[in-house]
C-alpha cells in the first residue's frame, strides 16, 4: 500500500478574481468540485492507506472544512505551508519536499489538484507495484499551444521515459505527463538532492524530467485516457460544459 499526497498548495492566478476567493480544487464544476473526481478514485482504493493535502495559508482553511465535510473513510492530514502570498509560493517541488519532511518518504502517488481524468488515476500505483519502478501517467497531446504550456515527452519501444521537457517552445512530442506520478520511496529520497543542486522548485513535472535522465521511470498509458486542466475560467467554464454533456 502507498500513500497519496496531493498539491495544493497553487494561488490560482491566472484564474482572477475567482482565483484569489477560492483554490481550484474546490472550483464548482456544476457537478461537484474539481477535486471530488480524484477523491473517488483514492476513497475507492484498497492501494492507498491515507491522503497527504499539502496546501497554502491563504486556502488551507477550505481545505480543512471541505475534508471534514467529505468524511474520508481514508485518514487524511493537511499540511499548510505557512505562504499566503503567490509571490512567496514554495513551488509544488518545495511544497513535496515539504510532505516528506513532515510524512516520511514512503512511495506515494503524487498529484495536482486543478485536473480531472477520465480514469481512475491509482492505476499508477499498480503499474509501479508490477513494474517495481516509479511510473508516471502520459497522455496524447492537446494541441500545440496545450502542449506548450504543459511538457513533452518521448518514450523508447517498451515504454520507459527518455526524455521530458517542461513548457517546451516548440513541442517535439504528442506525448505529455499530467501530474499523476506513483514514485518509490528510493524517488522520493532524490527529492532533496533536487532541491539541494538549485533545481526549478515550481511546477510538479520539472523534477519528473530531472528524474528521467537519471533513473527508469516507465510512462503508462491509462486506456481512455483523458484530462480536462482547469487552468483559467475559459477552461473551467469548458471543463462544466464537457462534464454536463457526458464528453469526458
Amino acid at each position: 500500500m502507498a500513500r497519496a499526497i496531493v498539491l495544493a498548495a497553487g494561488f490560482g492566478t491566472r484564474m482572477g478574481e475567482l482565483g484569489r476567493r477560492c483554490p481550484k480544487g474546490l472550483l464548482d464544476l456544476g457537478m461537484g468540485v474539481v477535486m471530488d473526481p480524484i477523491l473517488s478514485d483514492l476513497e475507492g482504493s484498497a492501494a492507498v492507506e491515507s491522503i497527504v493535502w499539502v496546501t497554502n495559508g491563504r486556502f488551507a482553511e477550505m481545505y480543512r472544512q471541505w475534508l471534514t465535510a467529505s468524511r474520508l473513510r481514508t485518514p487524511w492530514v493537511l499540511i499548510d505551508d505557512g505562504v499566503t502570498e503567490p509571490e512567496n509560493r514554495l513551488g509544488a517541488i518545495g511544497d513535496l519536499d515539504l510532505a516528506l519532511r513532515e510524512t516520511g518518504d514512503a512511495s506515494a502517488l503524487v498529484l495536482g489538484s486543478d485536473n480531472v481524468y477520465s480514469f481512475d488515476v491509482t492505476g499508477a500505483l499498480q503499474e509501479m507495484e508490477a513494474r517495481d519502478c516509479s511510473v508516471a501517467a502520459l497522455l496524447e497531446g492537446e494541441g500545440r499551444a496545450a502542449l506548450r504550456a504543459a511538457n513533452c515527452v518521448e518514450v523508447d519501444s517498451q515504454g520507459w521515459m527518455v526524455r521530458m521537457e517542461e513548457k517546451p517552445l516548440e513541442p517535439w512530442s504528442d506525448l505529455f505527463a499530467p501530474p499523476v506520478y506513483a514514485y518509490t520511496q528510493a524517488t522520493l529520497a532524490r527529492v532533496s538532492e533536487y532541491l539541494r543542486a538549485g533545481a526549478n522548485p515550481d511546477a510538479p513535472g520539472h523534477f519528473l524530467a530531472w528524474l528521467c535522465a537519471r533513473e527508469r521511470v516507465f510512462g503508462w498509458r491509462p486506456s481512455a485516457g483523458r484530462r480536462l486542466d482547469i487552468g483559467n475560467p475559459e477552461m473551467l467554464q469548458e471543463a462544466r460544459s464537457i462534464l454536463r454533456e457526458g464528453r469526458l
